[in-house]
Parts: structure tokens; sequence; C-alpha cells
């Protein structure tokens, strides 16, 4: 196959070169609201057992994100991991939640039906913004409405799990929940349709330091699952299937990004203070 030149937003600085991982996210199920007739609650009891399984689900929600922002402190501190925390918060926000109970006992829906609209209308909302910040913000919600939906159907298996050497992602989006989960010695790089510079999820590539470009539109539809990729984080450039003087070049250059980045390493506990002995606080 051909050499594929793909330009998108360089979040997070770095060149990375590895196979190709096609991530697929069960975000898409936010959007699927239409199930099966049969399972619309038209009964007392009915809507009982859908609100059991819809406030089970949010257990299970704030449960894992209670782990996921503790193993965040870990990875990127505690600025960052305030990112899931946010999340768990907006679980108990009357504005959401309640509003997916409201609409199993008003709307006879069943609980994931109840989910991906509360999700879809909020997200919309943001989306509709003209302001940047709040559009990705949407993100953030879609990725609690997957997180919902996956917790209403607990029997489902995790896409990055399956990860056993270095790679890097090839996804639509990546929610920050997945990106705090990422092991940067596996992922070392990711590449994603849609996002932005401001997004959760780039803030959460540089601090792990993932090379990471989003925005990069339909060019990944051409990747395909174990490519060799080229991808770098600072141009916001990758190539699929690079010719090998190419790929040598890039190679070369990760190298000297790399010993750059360790000669600085070694500054990263001194004190910031100027040459007359003044501190500067970073």
């Amino acid at each position: 196959m051909k050499r594929l030149h793909i330009q998108g937003i360089g979040v997070s600085e770095g060149i990375r070169i590895a196979k190709a991982y096609i991530y697929k996210s069960s975000r898409e199920a936010c959007s699927d609201s239409s199930p099966d007739e049969e399972l619309i609650p038209n009964t007392p009891a009915a809507i009982d057992a859908e609100l059991i399984k819809l406030r089970e689900a949010k257990a299970r929600c704030a449960e894992q994100l209670e782990e996921l922002t503790e193993k965040a402190k870990e990875a990127v501190g505690e600025e960052q991991a305030g990112i899931l925390a946010g999340q768990r918060k907006l679980l108990d926000d009357p504005a959401f939640y309640p509003k997916m109970e409201a609409r199993v006992r008003e709307k006879l829906e069943p609980a994931p039906r109840a989910v991906a609209e509360m999700v879809s209308q909020v997200a919309s909302m943001l989306e509709s913004m003209n302001n940047d910040y709040m559009k990705e913000r949407a993100a953030d919600i879609r990725d609690i409405g997957s997180r919902l939906l996956a917790c209403l159907s607990p029997g489902e298996t995790h896409g990055l799990t399956g990860i056993t050497e270095q790679v890097i992602l090839v996804a639509d989006d990546l929610a920050p929940s997945d990106t705090v989960q990422l092991d940067p010695a596996l992922v070392i790089g990711f590449i994603t349709r849609t996002g932005g510079a401001t997004s959760h999820t780039a803030i959460l590539a540089r601090s792990l330091g993932i090379a990471a470009i989003v925005g990069a539109g339909d060019g990944v539809d051409g990747i395909e699952d174990g490519d060799t990729l080229v991808l770098d984080g600072t141009a916001g450039l990758c190539i699929a299937r690079p010719h090998e003087a190419e790929a040598e070049q890039y190679r070369l250059r990760m190298q000297q990004d790399l010993e750059r980045r360790q000669s600085l390493e070694e500054y990263a506990a001194r004190p910031a203070m100027t040459a007359d002995g003044a501190r500067v606080e970073l």
C-alpha cells in the first residue's frame, strides 16, 4: 500500500515510530438510543427495575472514577487528576444524572436510552456554543456517558487491555479516562480523528509524555492495524507506511530528541533560580 501523509494538531511533542493499533471506543454506544421496543418499561415493576439498574450502574461508575482519580494522582499529579474528579462530581450534579432517572419514570425509557439521550442533549448543547473550550468539554460528558453505558453492560471487555508491545494508538477519539490508563511504556503515541489542543485528553497526554496528534479528520481512515507509523507530535504530522529512508531519518531524529530529554532531566529537581540567586516559582 502507498505511503500516507496525515496532518493534524500536534498537542504533545515528540517523534515516535511504531506499529498502528486501531482502537474502537465504546463511545459510539452513547448515540444508540433505539433499544428494542419490548424493553420499554411500561409497568411500575418494570420502571423500578430500570431505575435499580441505573442506580447500580451509577454506583459502579462512581467507584471506577474514584479508582482512576487515585491512579491519575500517581501518574500525572493531583492537578491533572482533577479532570477525573470533576467527572465524578458530575454524577451528583442535579442537572445531569437525576434527569436520567426522570426520563425512565416520565418517558418510560429503558436505562441505556435515558443515559444516551441525556448525554447527547448536554453534549450537543456544549458543542453548539461559540467557545472552543466549552465545545471540547462535550468530550468529557460523552466519556462519562460511555462509562455509564458500559456499567449497564458489565460483560463487555475494554479494547486497551490487549496491548503487549509498543504501539501508536489510532482512534476516533480518546476520552480522558482512557488516556490516563495508557501505559507510556507501551502506548508511545496516539492520533485521533477529533479533538482539540485544549482538550483534557491533550493535557493528559502531555503530562504522561505520550506524543499525540488530534483533529486529524478522515485521514485516520487510511491507516490499517499493524501499519508502520511515524508520529511527529510537535509538527502534528503522521506518516503511515513511510519509505525506509524516511523512517531511518525519523529514527535518528527520535534518538536525538530522546538524548535531549535525558540531558534535561538532571535539571528537573533543581530549584528554579537565577544566576544572582533570585528564586523563581514555576
